[in-house]
């Protein structure tokens, strides 16, 4: 569709563009046309899959693709860009099929330099491949206009409109259309009331629907509609303020059952930087009063809810080194609904609420020191939060830690400079009100590091052993083993070759039970330029392996290979370039599963 659209309009525009040209050379003719800018590919892709169930397909795709853009008379009074992808899809499985696939995109750009530009586009995509390859296969028509008026320095208006179509069979969607506007205004001065900077006024509007492709399954159509105002202002100095406010209309129809709402919400945030002073204050503010009717569901009643919630904020280093957090929340919320269910945000029965907590921390970085040869730090953080609800009452959550670490470089550990770390860290949380417990948490953590580089090559190597467990309260044990190997070398010029490996292993214990788990990965790619002497003949090969719980590799109590738990490819890329024509030629043997 798209590229009838596209001829009509480029048929239309050709007499009155040879027209302008004419006129502008006083009558001359021999006048040449615009310059056209091209680009293009061309692809062949061949998948060979054979199923777990013994199925195999054979699907051979050839893909060719181009862009022009020129412009009408002058650049700056209208530019043309058009794209075109044809593919050629055929299927020689047990249901062999062959599909003809087109897609095409064109923009028009009116006065694209001045302060009234206009845009047009039109665009079709067809993805409906032969075979069972894709789960997305679909068709798409989208057309849109958007403008721009630029009044003054302070003043500035936008308008776009956009109509979309849609078919996708296998998620049940056949016919669904959008349409979407949107409107905007904009003005900016130095000084206005209160400070003010900008303001936005958006509209957004939507129709959509899809029917049903098969017994069961329902006809849906929905309508949304989104309006809002968005501001910026300063009104003093160094304090700035964001607010928005959105009205929101959403009425769904599912085959004789319905569903409406109604909402407004104005979110209003700030944040005060004193040029003068190193913290920072934040805060926000936050209304809601939404309504949902449901017609032809009585388990899902009518829902009303109210909600009012705010939070201020401080963050304040007091060097570089200590760092304090203040914090205040608070909500209150009204959910009415008709008998029979709890519908709502929250999930609340009806009734009022009321929340609030206040938040205090710290935290604090010695500086480094030497002990017996070994950097030496340490670390310490706290935190009191205590607050009240409606539902819970007065509730008080605490945590405090206390780390430090051990650092060393070893210069000649197993022949090689390694850096050795080693790390405590306690935590201890307690709580006041009811249901409250306490716990204390100890962690230890030691890792070797080596990284060297050289002109031709640089390695890294890491291995890491982690352990946390409960030793306070209820809680469980976490041991964590990781190994990281990577190597990136130049072997000429034109030659690269690099691999990592990678090994993790996990235990988790707790409540009697314990479980263990082992993966490992690895990589290794070879580049080379100028394959056997041929200038701008490259090559890639890449083999990545995947295992994943190594430990049941060879099954559950037998001896057969779990290959489901085994990921393996290896990729391999030939390219070709000569001037702006690439040409690439792709190979690749993977394993998923039994396939």
């Amino acid at each position: 569709m798209a590229r009838f659209s596209t001829h009509a309009a480029r048929a239309a525009i050709a007499p009155a563009c040879a027209a302008l040209l004419l006129a502008g050379c006083g009558g001359k003719a021999g006048m040449t046309l615009a310059p056209v800018s091209t680009a293009g590919s061309l692809q062949t892709t061949v998948v060979s899959r054979r199923a777990v169930d013994g199925d195999s397909d054979l699907r051979v795709q050839q893909t060719a693709s181009g862009t022009a853009s020129t412009y009408i008379w002058q650049p700056w009074f209208a530019r043309l860009n058009g794209g075109l992808n044809l593919t050629y899809d055929r299927n020689f499985g047990n249901e062999a099929r062959t599909s003809v696939l087109g897609s095409g995109s064109g923009t028009l750009s009116i006065l694209p330099l001045s302060n009234y530009p206009v845009t047009v586009s039109v665009a079709h995509s067809d993805s409906r491949v032969s075979g069972d390859f894709s789960g997305a296969n679909q068709t798409r028509d989208r057309a849109s206009i958007s403008t721009r008026a630029v009044l003054s320095q302070s003043i500035t208006t936008g308008l776009t409109a956009s109509w979309e179509r849609a078919d996708q069979e296998d998620s049940g969607v056949v016919d669904s259309q959008s349409l979407n506007l949107i409107a905007s205004k904009s003005f900016t001065r130095d000084r206005t009331i209160l400070g003010l900077r900008s303001v936005d006024v958006s509209a957004d509007l939507r129709n959509s629907g899809f029917d049903a492709t098969s017994a069961g399954e329902n006809d849906r159509k929905r309508l949304t509609g989104n309006l809002g105002i968005a501001a910026r202002a300063e009104p003093v100095k160094n304090l700035n303020v964001n607010s928005r406010i959105t009205a929101t209309y959403d009425d769904l129809s599912d085959d004789g059952d319905s569903f409406t709402r109604q909402a407004l919400q104005a979110v209003s945030t700030a944040q005060w930087r004193p040029a003068s002073q190193p913290f920072i204050v934040t805060g926000s503010l936050r209304g809601l009063h939404e309504t949902i009717e449901r017609d032809g569901d009585e388990d899902e009643p009518d829902t009303r809810n109210i909600i009012l919630s705010g939070a201020l904020g401080l963050r304040w280093p007091v060097n570089p080194r200590l760092s304090v957090n203040l914090g205040a929340r608070g909500a209150y919320e009204d959910t009415r609904h008709d008998a029979g269910g709890s519908i709502g945000e929250g999930d609340l029965d009806d009734g009022r609420r009321v929340n609030g907590n206040l938040v205090a921390g710290a935290n604090y970085n010695s500086a480094s020191r030497e002990i017996s040869g070994f950097d030496w730090r340490w670390d310490a953080r706290g935190q009191v939060q205590g607050g009240f609800a409606t539902d819970d009452g007065f509730q008080s959550q605490n945590s405090a830690g206390l780390g430090h670490q051990f650092g060393r470089k070893l210069d000649d550990f197993f022949f090689i400079p390694v850096r050795l770390t080693l790390s405590q860290q306690g935590d201890v949380t307690f709580g006041v009100g009811a249901g409250s417990v306490a716990t204390a948490d100890l962690s230890h953590a030691v890792s070797l590091d080596y990284s060297g580089v050289s002109p031709a090559a640089a390695t890294f190597a890491r291995l890491s052993l982690r352990d946390n467990r409960t030793v306070v309260g209820d809680g469980g044990e976490f041991q964590l083993l990781q190994a990281q190997m990577g190597r990136r070398l130049s072997l000429d010029s034109d030659r690269r070759l690099q691999g990592n490996l990678s090994f993790q292993a996990t235990r988790t214990a707790g409540d009697g039970d314990s479980d263990f788990s082992m993966t490992a990965s690895g990589t290794v790619a070879y580049s080379q330029r100028n394959l056997f002497e041929i200038e701008n003949l490259g090559l890639r090969s890449e083999l990545r392996l995947n295992m994943t719980d190594i430990e049941r590799l060879f099954g559950e109590g037998d001896e057969d290979f779990r290959t489901d738990l085994v990921r393996n490819d290896w990729r391999n890329v030939l390219s070709y370039r000569i001037g702006r024509l690439t040409a690439n030629l792709e190979g690749t043997v993977f394993q998923l599963d039994d396939g």
